[in-house]
């Protein structure tokens, strides 16, 4: 296959709008694998990404990519097997080990969350005053049932919990759950979608309730080790207790918006916890790691999946509500969020029977960790495609404003036209190594 670069990077350019244009090369004619080298050498020449890249076709990586720095602090550069935090890709997992849990026996995903939940909980939770978990859309109106299904499909209603506030980690996710239990909800169950990330908060709970077991040990033994994702962790200390190889440290790149002119580089180790986000976003993994994950469970359907049924697998990829996922909709196509993951249908495929891909950015403040899986019509082959980034760039209009914003210390505080963060170009790369090998 044969792709013109540079209509590729004027695609990038289009898609990657929160930055400034920094790509300009005009190369010919090039296969997929050196269009992409190009690219990355666009990207490093300009300091512009810092992160790893990949493509797998049929479980065989054909391209990978490292960029920049792993640690600016001593020079280390980037590696294809550094560990990332994957931020909402956890939300993966968090399903995953719910359905497992019901093919063990040990839940009815269709039910109410309120079925598994006792005076016991609540008093756990902080709330002494209730023999039962019941959340209402107005303060004396009835308890609503809000099913496990509802959780992993953003449709509970449930309000978003947490804008940046991340309490440290004290051992318990029903610490976490206490603070959002009794909050009113923003629609009935079902009725709607609202991203929230209490949805995957409470079952994280709920996961370490019916498992009997921490939400770390659980996913070790059921997940972790079944496929081999020896580079995958969930450490909600962050590190307190231990170390994690290879781990990428995570930047604020604060840069000139009309120059594109480096103002500083900040640590954004004080803006994230692990323990906090725990199913919603705490897990660490690698590159590798992840495409073996994708590939396990969505690779020929399922059908191969040591982890769960196929037909588990094929309700986690159902259809459940319309997502606005990053990016121009394309014609003939709908996204949707399916439960962890965005499945994106053609319009006219009415039986919703598979996905024509999926595909999911994860972000903490500082660190984007983007995948999409493709799949063929016709025969069994797949594609994943991969770009993780380990800072995020601050666009400052001026100096004067970068000096306010000093005074806020935190990246959720840049809510200001004169301000603008982006996902470290991670996103739009995925979405460019697409287009270099796909049409």
């Amino acid at each position: 296959m044969k792709i013109r670069l540079d209509r590729v990077l004027a695609a990038f350019c289009v898609a990657a709008s929160t930055a400034p244009t920094l790509i300009t090369a005009t190369t010919p004619d090039a296969s997929p694998e050196a269009a992409a080298t190009n690219l990355a050498e666009e990207f490093r020449a300009n300091n512009s990404f810092s992160g790893v890249w990949a493509v797998v076709r049929n479980n065989k990586t054909v391209f990978d990519e490292s960029l920049s720095l792993v640690d600016e602090e001593n020079h280390v550069p980037m590696l294809a097997n550094n560990v990332f935090p994957v931020g909402s890709n956890s939300k993966l997992f968090a399903a995953v080990a719910l359905y497992q849990l019901q093919e063990q026996g040990k839940v009815n995903v269709s039910a109410p969350v309120s079925d598994y939940l006792t005076q016991e909980d609540m008093k756990t939770f902080g709330v002494a005053n209730e023999t039962k978990y019941c959340p209402r859309l107005t303060d004396n109106g009835p308890c609503q049932n809000i099913t496990f299904t509802q959780l992993l499909s953003m449709s509970s209603g449930l309000p978003n919990a947490f804008k940046h506030m991340y309490p440290p980690y004290k051992g318990s996710i029903a610490a976490y759950v206490g603070l959002f239990v009794r909050d009113r909800m923003v629609f009935a169950p079902g009725s709607n979608y609202s991203y929230s990330n209490a949805n995957y908060i409470l079952a994280s709970y709920l996961i370490e309730k019916l498992s009997n077991q921490s939400l770390a040990a659980y996913l070790q033994q059921h997940v972790f080790k079944p496929l081999g994702l020896r580079h995958t962790y969930y450490d909600p200390y962050d590190g307190e207790f231990s170390i994690i190889p290879n781990y990428a440290s995570q930047y604020l790149r604060y840069l000139a918006a009309d120059t594109n002119k480096q103002i500083a580089v900040g640590s954004c180790q004080p803006y994230y916890s692990s323990g906090a986000m725990s199913g919603a976003g705490g897990l660490l993994s690698t590159m590798s790691d992840m495409t073996r994950w994708y590939t396990d469970l969505f690779a020929h359907r399922g059908q191969k999946s040591k982890l769960l049924s196929p037909t588990s697998i094929a309700e986690i990829v159902r259809p459940w509500n319309l997502f606005p996922m990053s990016g121009q909709r394309a014609p003939g196509k709908l996204d949707y969020f399916g439960q962890g993951i965005g499945v994106t249908y053609a319009t006219d495929d009415h039986v919703r029977s598979w996905p024509l891909f999926l595909r999911y950015c994860g972000g903490t403040a500082c660190s984007h960790t983007c995948l999409k899986m493709t799949f063929s019509n016709k025969t069994s082959d797949f594609a994943i495609y991969g770009a993780f980034s380990n800072e995020a760039h601050v666009y400052v209009a001026n100096t004067s404003v970068y000096d306010e914003y000093r005074n806020k210390r935190h990246v959720s505080d840049i809510e200001d036209k004169d301000m603008r963060v982006d996902d470290g170009g991670a996103d739009a790369v995925r979405e460019a190594l697409v287009s270099l090998w796909e049409k």
